[in-house]
């Protein structure tokens, strides 16, 4: 239950991404690594992207 709830919604589970706004994960964690300096222990608010917004 727990891996389909935090898992990409293209697996079938964490329907229009709740779980991962609930959580303020921002998806795929490529997308963010220019990022990922500059707000190291800061919160960084971006909406999630998962696998098939780049599909």
């Amino acid at each position: 239950t727990m891996q389909g709830f935090f898992a990409d919604p293209i697996y079938g589970g964490n329907r229009n991404k709740v779980a991962w706004k609930m959580i303020g994960f921002p998806g795929l964690p490529a997308v963010y690594a220019d990022k990922i300096d500059a707000y190291r222990d800061k919160r960084y608010v971006a909406e999630p992207q998962s696998i098939a917004d780049f599909s």
